[in-house]
């Protein structure tokens, strides 16, 4: 008899497609078919052993996870409209479903994993990535698939011992072993991924609802924890339905009843009609607390996520700002540039609420030191027009006007500072030199002088 290795279908099951290894001879075969009229749409030969098969949601794309062909069967390969060479392992490929001739639409691409590993593909919502789930370690492939650019593009490796795909939007949530829960936006690769709260045990399993509205996470301690994945807020905590570990979550078709499962085989069902009138968690944390996440306490949680606000009728405490130009300056002294203007761009705006000048001036220092002086420079005005006539006002505002290009200006700050007087040789020679400089308009706050600076401060 045939050996059926793997089966697929689209999202509303109008295709479904399987691979087999016919009795008669050992090359696998790939059939799809259309389900409406049940005929056979494509049929061809795979170029390995067929370890994983999936289908996009809507039928147009077809993707398998193949071990390299034994070399008893590379002559009945030999007219395989694709060869998976290379290294022996596991390789993924994708098949165009739209042509009368199935064409693949990328070359066979090389897993990190083996052929004796268990895989799971998945298709994003837009079809433009195919994610490669090795069940074996906790490592994942995203493949980008946009026949917009170039095919050949690198894959993503993301770490995740629990993952999920949203049915509607490019979202993908994972569980990483050292920075927790994590939304990954698919329709903007270069972004870094979010991370979410309000999990208090480890999360084991995950799942999007239907509509793709909330995000699941069944945990350790027998709770599932729910986010909006619109806002990244959590919204409920589900309790008392268990007492295990929560090992399954599914969804009935309406998607207002969510089914859950633990390690002891206990079925919870839970209505999720209420999930859409509940308040976040974080407006009732912040009706009884008013006042924003302190910087440390951010850093613990949502490690480098950027800092934002977490209440937003409350102001924000100077500690933010302090700590954020406190990493502004380790980011400085090792040259990275773009973190550090990244960090003092987050620190002025946390100083928003700030009134205090000594406060203003403080930070304005500390934020020129730093060197992004365009970033540094909304926050030093502020700070130049509190503090008046403050000599350590004018400095931190002379540094961030140079550092942004206005070395007139910066001149005139400088000779202001000087003409107040009180300031020993040493201090009073540095500063013509640099009054020297502006006035041939060059800046002379080089990452040495700053570091020097920083080191004096």
């Amino acid at each position: 008899t045939d050996k059926l290795n793997a089966v697929a279908t689209s999202s509303a099951g109008r295709r479904v497609a399987w691979a087999f290894t016919p009795a008669t001879r050992r090359v696998p075969v790939v059939e799809v078919w259309d389900t409406t009229s049940r005929a056979l749409a494509h049929t061809f030969k795979a170029p390995g052993d067929v370890l994983a098969l999936a289908m996009s949601r809507d039928g147009q794309q077809l993707a398998a996870v193949l071990s390299n062909a034994p070399d008893d069967k590379a002559a009945e390969l030999a007219s395989s409209a694709v060869e998976c060479g290379g290294p022996k392992g596991a390789h993924v490929l994708v098949w165009r479903l739209t042509d009368a001739n199935p064409s693949s639409q990328a070359p066979c691409r090389a897993l990190k994993g083996g052929e004796k590993d268990r895989y799971r593909l998945e298709f994003s919502a837009n079809g433009q990535a195919l994610l490669v789930a090795n069940q074996s370690d906790e490592e994942l492939t995203l493949l980008p698939l946009d026949t917009r650019r170039d095919v050949r593009a690198p894959p993503r490796m993301i770490e995740g011992r629990a993952h999920a795909l949203a049915p509607q939007q490019a979202l993908l949530a994972t569980v990483d072993p050292a920075r927790g829960l994590l939304l990954h936006d698919l329709a903007q690769p270069s972004r870094a991924a979010t991370r979410l709260v309000g999990a208090d045990a480890g999360i084991a399993k995950l799942a999007f609802s239907p509509s793709g509205q909330w995000l699941f996470g069944g945990a350790a301690d027998g709770s599932i924890y729910v986010w909006n994945a619109g806002d990244a807020e959590p919204r409920a905590r589900l309790r008392f339905g268990h007492r295990r570990p929560v090992t399954a979550l599914a969804f009935d078709a309406t998607g207002q009843t969510l089914a859950s499962v633990d390690r002891g085989g206990t079925v919870a069902l839970w209505s999720l009609q209420a999930l859409a009138a509940a308040a976040p968690i974080s407006a009732t944390l912040c009706a009884n607390v008013q006042r924003n996440i302190g910087f440390d306490a951010w850093r613990t949680y949502f490690k480098q996520e950027p800092y934002r606000r977490t209440c937003d009728g409350a102001a924000l405490g100077e500690g933010v700002a302090q700590g954020l130009l406190q990493e502004a300056w380790q980011a400085a002294d090792i040259g990275q540039v773009s973190l550090v203007r990244s960090l003092v761009a987050e620190a002025s705006a946390a100083a928003v609420d700030s009134q205090s000048p000594a406060v203003l001036v403080s930070l304005c220092q500390r934020a020129a030191f730093a060197g992004a002086g365009k970033d540094a420079l909304p926050l030093c005005d502020r700070a130049a027009r509190a503090a008046g006539e403050s000599r350590t006002a004018l400095l931190g505002h002379a540094i961030a006007l140079a550092s942004a290009g206005q070395h007139a200006n910066a001149a005139a700050e400088l000779r202001a500072i000087m003409e107040r007087g009180s300031s020993d040789g040493d201090e009073h020679a540095t500063r013509q030199r640099w009054l020297r400089q502006l006035e041939a308009q060059r800046n002379p706050f080089d990452a040495a002088a700053l570091r020097t600076l920083r080191a004096g401060s």
